[in-house]
């Protein structure tokens, strides 16, 4: 999946060596449906479907991000190891991206990309805890 440089694929030497080591992650998102026919008011459906992949959340270092990006205080960085992102998984806007650490689930939901080496091996995403203060 990643791209070969020099003719090594460093971006499935990297899934090989430390995908064991690392977490396990879920990225869901909604893939909006049809409105039904006769209740056109009602909205469209929305199916979640999930996407697994191997990675983390760490916190963001404020000069790592784009110029312009605006920084809260509960934003952490996903970093998703390139060859585990099953296709088509790659978080977009609003996807929930779920880290499954040993002291429970972490969610948090995807607000943009921050960055991806040229081999596409890992790749990082600004995520951010869209319930507020009360968790609503």
């Amino acid at each position: 999946m990643g791209n070969e440089l020099f003719g090594v694929d460093i971006a499935g030497i990297i899934a090989d060596v430390m995908g064991d080591g690392l977490l396990g992650v879920t990225i869901v998102r909604d893939i909006r449906g049809a409105r039904v026919p006769g209740k056109l008011t009602a909205g469209r459906s929305r199916t979640p479907t999930p996407f697994d992949c191997i990675g983390f959340f760490e916190d963001i270092n404020p000069n790592s991000v784009p110029p312009g990006t605006d920084l809260q205080v509960t934003d952490r960085k996903l970093v998703l190891i390139g060859d585990t992102v099953q296709p088509g998984g790659f978080p977009e806007y609003n996807d929930a991206c779920t880290v499954h650490e040993e002291a429970g689930d972490v969610t948090l939901y995807c607000v943009q990309d921050l960055a991806r080496d040229p081999a596409a091996a890992v790749f990082s995403y600004l995520c951010r805890d869209r319930r507020g203060p009360d968790k609503v």
